[in-house]
């Protein structure tokens, strides 16, 4: 996979990201073709994260559903910080976001990997997650929120 890949490819998730962020799920998620696979956290147990997913996101409908979810009874704004092209058509995303009870107002970062699997075109096919680390703000030295 070429340098220039690996920056259209970034260059889309940002801005998507940033989409997302700011409450835009339609246009976030406009480019998933029906056949996409998100896979919602599946190296990671599911019952120490919030909130519940289904194991696998089918499509444009299910991911926006499950955002519009997330986003609005957590709180969730993920960024992207870190992304590396192994070379065998996908792209890894170390990235970071912090979830907030809305009861409670108790903020949780969490630290996950991505593995997007691209078709020749470069166009995402499926992504898999994992989390790195979840913990609660003020709980760590190194806390720090996301920007």
């Amino acid at each position: 996979m070429s340098e220039s890949r690996l920056d259209r490819f970034r260059n889309a998730y940002l801005r998507n990201n940033a989409l997302l962020n700011r409450g835009d799920l339609a246009a976030a998620f406009a480019w998933v073709p029906p056949e996409f696979e998100w896979h919602v956290m599946s190296d990671t147990r599911l019952d120490v994260l919030p909130p519940e997913a289904p194991p696998v996101l089918r499509g444009r409908g299910q991911v926006i559903d499950y955002f519009r979810e997330v986003t609005t009874a957590w709180g969730w704004r993920p960024k992207g910080h870190e992304f590396e092209d192994p070379g065998d058509g996908t792209i890894v995303v170390r990235a970071a976001g912090v979830l907030r009870g809305g009861a409670t107002g108790l903020a949780s970062e969490v630290r996950f990997t991505q593995v997007w699997q691209l078709d020749e075109d470069g166009v995402p096919t499926s992504v898999r997650e994992r989390v790195d680390d979840y913990f609660l703000h003020g709980t760590r030295r190194d806390d720090a929120t996301p920007a």
